[in-house]
């Protein structure tokens, strides 16, 4: 395994996109942003991130399977836990640890949007264009990294890994 993210650089990041998140939301200050994290893999970044806005939230969380043991998609995603919080007419911002194909956000996406979200935005942590599937609109990534299997900050191998401050290559 090798470093490919230093726990500085993802620090460095994070600041960067939640600056560009509060100036989008700052057009809207009575609103309450209903931010999602998306279990497992998420819940790092977005705890790291939240800290950082200045504007009224609230979270919840959502969790949906493609991968299962596997290192590769499975193509078929499954929404395994929904949100609680009622989205009639809210402002949803989905926090993911990383979009490859594009079908979990997609997903997602289109989910929350017929379960009445007035707009649903997207940021993610590790963006794989390359790897991109199908088209869906990622209005914020923190980076952005080529197709390599990744583990730490969040990110698992098999359950594994997810608290290690850096972001690494699996070989």
């Amino acid at each position: 395994m090798r470093v490919y993210y230093s726990a500085e650089k993802i620090a460095a990041a994070v600041e960067r996109v939640a600056s560009e998140i509060n100036e989008f939301y700052r057009k809207a200050p009575n609103d309450k942003i209903l931010v999602v994290g998306v279990l497992k893999g998420a819940a790092i970044f977005l705890a790291d991130l939240v800290r950082k806005f200045d504007f009224s939230l609230e979270i919840d969380f959502v969790r949906v399977a493609s991968y299962g043991d596997a290192r590769v998609s499975s193509g078929t995603v499954a929404l395994t836990k929904d949100v609680e919080t009622p989205l009639d007419g809210r402002r949803v911002l989905i926090v993911e640890d990383l979009i490859d194909s594009g079908r979990s956000l997609k997903r997602l996406r289109e989910h929350f949007l017929s379960r009445g979200a007035a707009e649903v935005c997207v940021v993610v942590l590790v963006d794989k264009k390359a790897k991109r599937a199908v088209d869906v609109p990622v209005e914020w990534s923190a980076l952005e990294a080529e197709d390599l299997y990744l583990l730490g900050y969040g990110l698992d191998d098999g359950e594994s890994g997810r608290n290690l401050p850096d972001l690494w290559v699996v070989d």
